[in-house]
């Protein structure tokens, strides 16, 4: 099994003035060039992913298309 992922939180910055509050800092999850295999079949080739709060995203797909296995590499499962 071979797994290679790159995940990093990327902070928000904005211009401020005296009289305002800064805005809520969103998080970001974002996931590039994920590759997984078992043995010589590939299961995730080159996958890009990015959530951010205060957004909604899914991850559709048909059954055993890989949706829970990346997943699990994000939650370092595998």
């Amino acid at each position: 099994m071979s797994i290679e992922a790159q995940a990093h939180l990327t902070p928000y910055t904005s211009h401020l003035t005296a009289h305002t509050s800064p805005p809520p800092m969103p998080h970001i999850l974002e996931v590039d060039g994920v590759f997984l295999t078992f043995g010589l079949k590939k299961i995730l080739q080159r996958v890009y992913l990015k959530a951010e709060t205060g957004k909604v995203t899914g991850l559709l797909g048909r059954n055993g298309t890989g949706k829970s296995s990346l997943l699990k590499v994000i939650y370092g499962e595998f």
